[in-house]
Formats: structure tokens, C-alpha cells, sequence
């Protein structure tokens, strides 16, 4: 039986273009997007350390796009990366209303920037549990950290639900014991949680 439902952040819960931001450093810095599109993978400190808190915002950028900032590009760069992501009001809409049937958290690798943009929007003000990577040390995919979250919902992992549109952590969720649905769409979603007999 399902009791927890567990949404990702980025490009799930909230909407946003990873890709975008990369566009608009790429031309502030005058490099070529392209190049740098290419090297975005989960196992980049843009991805990695950054979600581990282990480095700052500004290293974590300067070494994903090979090139020390002067001071007005860091704080080009920093003002581009905090208004990357914005709460999809549809989301919003769906996990208040499976809130009240089951409990729900979001899971996130995540960094201390937009940690700090969550809590002052209260994005997740009503949801029962926030996991954010940055604060505990362990990242999406590794298995441990989705049993982490089902410890603090306090539900086994066979009763959690994980929403993410990243395969790799779908698979992660997987391996863990809980059932996942690869986000695609808001309507896809809807037709996976029906189908596991979820309905909001």
C-alpha cells in the first residue's frame, strides 16, 4: 500500500531550464553553449560537488565552464542561477491535494542558494518532509539517500512513490524498494499515478 509520495524539485515540482542557464553564462561569458551543453552529466561538481555542499557556487561555476570571473560576472552569474527555477503552480496544485490522503516530500540534490529561494517563496511549506542533499552529504542516485527519506517519512521504501525525470534517479528509486514514475508531462503523470490506483 502507497503511503508517501515523493516529488523531485528541478524540471518536476518546480518549472525551469537547467540547459537555459548555461545558455545565458555561455553569453555573458562569450563561450559557446554548445560545447558546454555537451559536458552537463550527474557526475560534474556542477552537478556533484555542488549537490554534496563541498564547493561554492562560484568555484562550482568556474570549473564547469574552464574560466576564471571577474567580479561583475560572478554576480551576473549568481543573479542568472538563482532565477532559474519557478514553482509550476499545477505541481503545486496536485501535491496539496494528495497531502491530504498521503504524505509527501520533496527530494532534491540540491545547494544552499536555492535552498535559501525555497524557504523565503514557502515552496514547500506543506509538504511533510524536505530533503535536500546540500545537508546531508548523499546524493540522487545512490540508494542511500532514498532510504534516508523513507526513514524520516517513516514509511519502508515499498510504500513510497518517487516522481523524477531523470532516468538514472528513477532507477535509483528502483533499486532502493519504491516504485517510481518518470516524469514527463503534468497529463503523464496523472495516467502513472492512476495506474498505480494514486488519485489526487
Amino acid at each position: 500500500m502507497i503511503k508517501a509520495i515523493i516529488f523531485d524539485a528541478g524540471d518536476v515540482y518546480l518549472k525551469g531550464d537547467f540547459h537555459g542557464f548555461i545558455e545565458k553564462s555561455c553569453d555573458i561569458l562569450g563561450l559557446d553553449h554548445r560545447y558546454f551543453k555537451n559536458r552537463l552529466d550527474d557526475t560534474h561538481p556542477l552537478n556533484h560537488y555542488l549537490n554534496l555542499g563541498k564547493m561554492d557556487h562560484i568555484a562550482a561555476f568556474e570549473e564547469f565552464f574552464e574560466k576564471r570571473f571577474n567580479n561583475l560576472q560572478k554576480e551576473l552569474m549568481l543573479e542568472i542561477w538563482d532565477n532559474t527555477w519557478k514553482l509550476d503552480m499545477r505541481m503545486r496544485s496536485l501535491a496539496e491535494k494528495l497531502s491530504s490522503s498521503y504524505l509527501i516530500a520533496i527530494l532534491s540534490n540540491s545547494e544552499t542558494r536555492y535552498e535559501k529561494i525555497a524557504e523565503e517563496n514557502s515552496w514547500y511549506s506543506f509538504f511533510d518532509a524536505v530533503i535536500y542533499s546540500h545537508k546531508i552529504g548523499m546524493i540522487k542516485p545512490n540508494k542511500e539517500i532514498y532510504l534516508y527519506t523513507a526513514e524520516v517519512l517513516g514509511v519502508s521504501p515499498d510504500e513510497c512513490v518517487v516522481i523524477d525525470d531523470n532516468p538514472l534517479y528513477v532507477i535509483g528509486a528502483e533499486k532502493a524498494g519504491m516504485k517510481a514514475i518518470l516524469f514527463r508531462s503534468y497529463l503523464e503523470l496523472l495516467k502513472g499515478l492512476k495506474e498505480l490506483d494514486i488519485t489526487p
